[in-house]
């Protein structure tokens, strides 16, 4: 980590150290620290370089004035706004979700003693900033909002399957292999220790898009059969050996390919890949086996009423 702001001081005070103790400022032991407190005046030392266009950097041209107007908004002698920069390593959504909580933990809240909102309270705000806040800020959002927009798109789905079907049992039994689907994805994600990410979190949707197909192929071609076949076995194998071969072939093919982003160099698209390998393969187990059972258990149902 490194803070930018505090590296503007340093080096003006390390290139001069009459500027340092002009403003109670000194190096000691290579770390930037405050001198004589009647002398230390944040404030001041950057209104001081504020106005200095002497280089700062040799390498780039850029001035002390150029350095500290990224980073400290002046009012007058006051330090309105103060951005203080610090640059950390995060390659991952776990990464990402850890180290926006250690700052808030280490910054603490007003009411906590000891910690740096507590001290400043009353002379100024502290706040944590930054793309990788506005990246969890995006995934807590994603995240909040994926159970009800789940909820939603299996509501729909259902209206959808009962205006197909007419009934209200084979929409149930045609969204279960679906629901199901989704519940397993979810587990191996927690097994695997696979965090939500902004691909990831696509998770269920894609469970129910890809589920609802396989298995209406499936409820289809066994009504099909049905119609020609008085026995119900009869016609959930010659389901089985025609469309789920189809679906097996489909699947197969659909899962290696997503399986191939595994080679990505990056973390959150080999977890994409590999969450979406599983959603396929998932959806094509639950629709040829699971699905014929509920199919099955619905006709000797249906023909126990009868």
């Amino acid at each position: 980590m490194r803070d930018l702001t505090r590296f503007d001081l340093y080096d003006a005070v390390d290139n001069d150290v009459l500027f340092g103790e002009s403003y109670g400022l000194v190096i000691t032991n290579g770390d930037l620290r405050r001198g004589i407190a009647e002398q230390f005046d944040l404030g001041a030392a950057f209104v001081s370089l504020s106005q200095n266009t002497s280089v700062a950097d040799p390498y780039t041209g850029a001035s002390w004035a150029d350095r500290v107007s990224e980073t400290v908004d002046l009012d007058g002698d006051k330090i309105k706004h103060i951005r203080i920069e610090v640059r950390v390593d995060a390659s991952t959504s776990s990464d990402t979700s850890r180290v926006v909580q250690w700052f808030e933990e280490e910054l603490g809240t007003e009411s906590e003693s000891g910690k740096l909102r507590s001290e400043l309270s009353g002379v100024a705000n502290v706040y944590v900033t930054g793309d990788l806040v506005a990246l969890q800020n995006v995934l807590d959002g994603l995240n909040s909002s994926q159970l009800s927009s789940t909820a939603i798109s299996f509501i729909v789905s259902f209206i959808v399957l009962l205006l197909l079907t007419r009934r209200p049992v084979p929409a149930i039994v045609v969204l279960t292999p679906v629901v199901l689907a989704t519940l397993w994805v979810v587990g191996s994600m927690v097994v695997l220790s696979l965090k939500w990410n902004v691909l990831t979190v696509m998770v269920t949707a894609l469970s129910l898009g890809i589920g609802i197909d396989y298995v209406i192929h499936m409820w289809r071609r066994f009504e099909s059969e049905r119609e020609k076949r008085e026995d119900v076995w009869e016609a959930l194998e010659e389901t089985i050996s025609t469309t789920g071969v189809a679906l097996v072939l489909s699947a197969g093919t659909t899962s290696l390919g997503f399986l191939v982003l595994l080679f990505s160099p990056m973390p959150v698209v080999q977890q994409f890949g590999l969450v979406t390998a599983l959603t396929v393969t998932y959806s094509l187990i639950l629709s040829i086996i699971v699905l014929p059972v509920l199919l099955l258990m619905s006709e000797v149902s249906s023909t126990a009423g009868e």
